[in-house]
Parts: C-alpha cells; structure tokens; sequence
C-alpha cells in the first residue's frame, strides 16, 4: 500500500513537471503560431486548453504536408510529440485507427462502435468531426477513459480533434486530450448551441428524444443540458432524462435573492442567447460559488424554450 501510495505521488509530480514545461514550450513558440491558429485559440481562456490545440494542430500540420510520414516523426523518443502528459491518436473516416502510440494493438482496427463506461460512442465523436466540409474543421469530444494510474476509474477526458487532408487526399482525423480540463465557456456554448439548432431542424417531439438520449453526448465534465418552456418548467433534464421533472425555474431564487430564471426570460426578450451567472452551494449547502449559464432560446411555431448548460467555472482565476 506504502509503495503504491509512494508511486501515485511520484507520477503526480512527474505530470505537474511536464506540465510546467508544457506551458513553458507553448509560451516559447506563441509568438510564432500561424494566424488559423490563433483565430482558433482567441475563443479559449485557459493556457493548458490553448497549448493542447496547439500541440495538434501543430500536429496536423506535418499529416498535410507528409501524409502518414508524419507518423515516423511523431514516434520519434526525443521529439516534442513524447510527453508523459499526452499523445496523438489519429484515425480515418471510417474509424480505423491509423496511429495510436500508447496502444499500438488498435492500429488497423475498426473502432467506430466503440462506446465509454456510459455508452457513449467515442470514435464516431471523433470521426463526425471529418463530416465538417471545411478543409480545417476541429472541435471537441468530451468521454470518459481510464486514466492509466486509476485504472479502475475512468475519468472525463476532453480531446481535442483536427481534421486533416493529406497529399494523397486520404482525410484523416488527429487528436489528443487531457482529463478533468477545466471548463471553457466555449464548451459550453457548442453543446447548447448544438441542441438548439437539432430542435430547429428536427422539431419538438424528435429532438427531444434525442436529447434524452445519453448516448448522444450533450452532457459534458458532469455539466448536462437542461430545456425550460415558456411557463419556466423543465421539458428535459438530461440528469433525469427518463421522467418529467416539475420544478419550475421560474420559482428559483440564487442565495443573493436574485430570481435568475425571470430575470434571463426578460432579458432574452429581444435576443435569442445570453450569458449570465448567479450563486449556488458547490459541494455543501454552505460553499458558495459564482455559477454560468448559457441560454438558447428558440421558437417553433407558437412554442418557446429555453436550452441552457451552467457550471462552477474553475477558481481561483489565476488558474487561467
């Protein structure tokens, strides 16, 4: 037990080491990352979410200019792709995994049915993004994966995918992640924004299945969809999607006595989004913590609802 405790404390201190150095390289080469690149990263807060795209763009990059040379160069033991605090995975469209240097017994096999601990598909999240006509496309993947010192306990990992075309014209799909990231508002806004436009285009009664599927990955780092008629009661929760919850979010007061709901209702009179934050327990009726929310508000036909995701953002802000 001693000796496993002493190995767990050695490996956090051999990760918060790499990440330091992590931050320290990303830092370095900043200043010479391509304009795409920094567009990119203008909509990210923290610096290890920013050096993450960084590290597979960068990564992308090399697949684009030398197709599946670049993964020679990845392998290589003293290149900046070797780090105790990620590695690349890439697979094709078809979910065939093409590069994976944890786990090279994946390589050539067809993962695209492969789901998490909770059912969600992980592969298929990575390869959709290959659906995205734009030449660049990128975006998330939020699932949960054994981390490698917790075996048993699989942790949320938010990956970041790229799409890339190589010489040959072969689209492969690249991407690395890191576990338990920190929030970014942006997260946030692609999960709603994602629901909302599901329910414009497919309507009440078949989004709302959808949306009470938890296989269709809405939820994120323990952070859930909710959607709110126009009287303030809850449609979906996706932490109940099996029943109808009869809260009313209207009803709600934080603990400064603001009415949130009501007060987000009139103000998205004349808008269809806002962002707004209020107090809430974090942990224990007596922990309180600033809470955002992000809320959609769409209309179709004569019925109005309210899509919305809120979380505790990360503190304190020097965690930035």
């Amino acid at each position: 037990m001693i000796a496993a405790a002493s190995w767990f404390v050695y490996n956090v201190s051999q990760m918060k080491n790499q990440l330091t150095f992590g931050l320290i390289i990303f830092l370095l080469f900043s200043t010479t990352v391509r304009a795409d690149v920094r567009e990119k990263l203008s909509q990210y807060v923290y610096e290890d979410t920013k050096e993450l795209v960084v590290f597979v763009e960068d990564a992308a990059a090399l697949i684009e200019r030398d197709g599946i040379k670049a993964f020679t160069e990845y392998d290589q033991p003293s290149s900046r792709w070797h780090s105790d605090l990620y590695y690349l995975f890439v697979y094709d469209l078809d979910g065939n995994c093409v590069y994976h240097p944890i786990e090279k017994e994946l390589v050539g096999m067809n993962l695209l049915n492969f789901k998490d601990i909770d059912g969600r598909p992980v592969i298929r999240l990575i390869t959709d993004i290959g659906k995205n006509p734009l030449p660049d496309a990128s975006g998330w993947a939020f699932y949960k994966w054994e981390v490698p010192w917790l075996a048993s306990f699989p942790q949320w990992k938010s990956s970041y995918v790229r799409k890339a075309i190589a010489p040959d014209g072969k689209i492969y799909l690249i991407g690395s992640g890191l576990y338990n990231m920190k929030i970014e508002k942006s997260f946030v806004e692609q999960q709603v924004n994602k629901a909302a436009e599901m329910l414009l285009a497919e309507g009440k009664y078949k989004a709302f299945s959808s949306l009470k599927d938890p296989f269709l990955n809405y939820d994120i780092l323990d952070s859930y969809i909710t959607v709110i008629n126009s009287q303030g009661e809850i449609e979906i929760s996706a932490n109940f999607p099996s029943i109808k919850l009869h809260h009313n979010i209207f009803n709600l007061v934080d603990k400064a006595g603001r009415n949130v709901g009501q007060e987000a209702a009139r103000n998205l009179q004349d808008k269809d989004r806002l962002w707004t934050s209020y107090l809430w327990p974090k942990d224990s009726p007596a922990h309180l913590s600033r809470k955002l929310a992000y809320i959609r508000k769409v209309q179709i036909e004569h019925e109005t609802f309210y899509i919305l995701m809120d979380f505790f953002p990360a503190l304190p802000i020097w965690m930035k």
